[in-house]
């Protein structure tokens, strides 16, 4: 179990995606939950906690890639080493949500846009989306719908790179024994995510460096 959730970390930060209509304005800066944008890159520091005493520090790095045009979608391209061309998608829907869109490979395709971050949620609001999840094997995916939480409206979040006003956002598995919280500031993107098994932390990634075109 936890080698998957390791390699979500790698491949779907996020699972954090956003969807955006051809025929619809993009948001513009300045009204984004997270900017994406071709050349786009989060780096962070990840730290897993194997046991209290064990704990492995390493690196991971999100960048935004090629800009993409399917079934009528505008979106982008999450870099990565996949197999098959296997390719998780992104991009900003008109009013800046985080939105799950799905992903696509020279095996399967899964296009399901679904809102995973609301930019204006509500303290305790709750929704389900659509996740989809990219299998290392052989770069096809699957589908699950995950229940998500807002958590915090303003929190402040120290991290190595600074200190940033957030939006809190907690999802969980539909078993409830795995739980993912997530921090962003808006203009910026998430600057932190935690990882609960069991309800321990197994674990935590926070933002060192970024890098936003305009």
């Amino acid at each position: 179990m936890k080698n998957r959730f390791l390699y979500q970390i790698i491949f779907s930060f996020l699972l954090i995606m956003l969807v955006s209509c051809e025929k619809k304005e993009q948001a513009t800066s300045g009204d984004l939950l997270m900017p994406i944008n071709t050349g786009n890159t989060w780096t962070y520091r990840m730290s897993t906690y194997y046991k209290i005493d064990d704990v492995r520090i390493d690196t991971s790095k999100l960048e935004i890639g090629e800009k993409m045009i399917i079934y009528g979608f505008t979106c982008y391209a999450i870099v990565g080493d996949n197999p098959n061309n296997a390719k998780s998608i992104v991009g900003n829907d008109e009013t800046g949500n985080f939105v799950c869109y799905g992903g696509i490979s020279d095996v399967d395709t899964i296009i399901a846009p679904s809102i995973q971050f609301k930019k204006d949620a509500n303290l305790g609001e709750e929704w389900n989306y659509t996740n989809t999840d990219m299998y290392p094997s052989d770069g096809s995916f699957d589908q699950e719908i995950l229940p998500i939480k807002c958590i915090a409206i303003d929190t402040l979040i120290t991290t190595p790179k600074g200190r940033y006003h957030c939006k809190g956002y907690e999802e969980f598995e539909n078993s409830c024994d795995v739980s993912r919280r997530y921090y962003l500031a808006e203009n910026i993107g998430i600057v932190k995510m935690e990882i609960y098994e069991d309800g321990d932390l197994y674990i935590v990634q926070e933002l060192i460096d970024y890098n936003l075109k305009k």
